[in-house]
């Protein structure tokens, strides 16, 4: 009896321990979650401060912004994110200074943006985004794994620019439609409570095509170049234009307007044109086709494509005049 009295003490005790769990070892209080090593890391250097970076389709790849936008709603997730992207968008050395003049140290960007080693987004509101991930920069201090994996990058002191704070500017778009300048996004219910969501371009990362449409009517894009904020600085503006589309496109004529006149562009396959402008606040710039849009079937037979394209914009590069 008392064998089996002592045996069945040190039994109630085991479970006892299993289940209060005195030391904390059996409720995960020890276990490594997968974003301590970047904890880790900010512990030993105690001054640092860091953003979150992504590509145009890649924002909630990282935990904390994936339960935000299931809580609240895309616009709340991203409050304050077009300031980021405002300064990414004029250039490596820009940014680099934009982030040093804010006391940004590292940058924690999802793995599968930066296994591309770039953050990329296409102009609209904004001009292009394309951001280097390496030196001299960035250098890669840590990387994540599990189901949302990310790599934190060191911001490394390069650039000698000097920006103001708020250093937004915007191109105001009209004469076309809102999918020629803005990312789309889509939501699908997958499951109860469930979604997939999705971002994307219509013509793809790459160009925007400016088209005739069925009545007969043709877009003629145009954009306000508003810089509020820095009404005194002027602005580099390189805008690609294309041939619409593929190896066979014929050439076609563009015709732009500034405040300092027309000028007239020619563009081929093969054979892009760059623009490149000065431009001040509240600056109006156009673009007109002068010869006809065309159906992809007339210069290639196998296209079914009913659209009838006239040209293409393929990437605007803002960078701020010193």
């Amino acid at each position: 009896m008392t064998r089996w009295r002592i045996t069945f003490g040190l039994l109630a005790l085991v479970i006892a321990c299993l289940f209060i769990d005195p030391v904390r070892a059996t409720i995960g209080s020890r276990d490594r979650d997968s974003y301590q090593v970047i904890r880790d890391v900010f512990k030993e250097n105690p001054n640092s401060k860091s953003i979150y970076l992504a590509s145009y389709d890649d924002f909630y790849s990282i935990e904390p912004n994936f339960r935000l936008r299931a809580e609240t709603d895309e616009s709340f997730a991203e409050t304050n994110y077009n300031k980021v992207l405002s300064a990414a968008s004029l250039g490596d050395s820009a940014f680099n200074a934009y982030l040093r003049q804010d006391g940004i140290t590292h940058v924690v960007v999802p793995l599968s943006s930066a296994s591309k080693r770039e953050i990329r987004h296409k102009w609209g509101r904004l001009g292009s985004v394309s951001i280097r991930l390496n030196p001299p920069y960035f250098r890669e201090v840590a990387q994540t794994f599990g189901e949302f994996p990310v790599v934190l990058y060191e911001v490394l002191a390069v650039s000698s620019l000097s920006l103001v704070e708020n250093n937004l500017y915007s191109l105001e778009w009209s004469g076309v439609r809102k999918e020629f300048y803005e990312l789309q996004r889509s939501i699908k219910e997958v499951g109860m409570y469930r979604y997939d969501y999705n971002k994307f371009y219509i013509d793809g990362l790459d160009v925007s095509w400016v088209l005739q449409g069925t009545d007969g009517l043709t877009e003629k894009p145009e954009f306000y170049f508003q810089t509020p904020n820095l009404s005194n600085k002027s602005f580099s503006v390189e805008i690609t234009l294309l041939a619409a589309y593929g190896g066979n496109a014929p050439t076609q004529i563009i015709r732009v307007s500034t405040l300092l006149g027309n000028q007239s562009v020619v563009v081929a396959a093969g054979r892009p044109a760059i623009l490149k402008l000065q431009l001040s606040n509240s600056e109006l710039v156009s673009f007109d086709n002068v010869l006809p849009c065309r159906l992809p079937s007339t210069f290639d037979s196998s296209n079914g494509d009913q659209r009838r394209f006239c040209f293409g914009i393929g990437d605007i590069k803002v960078r701020i005049n010193s």
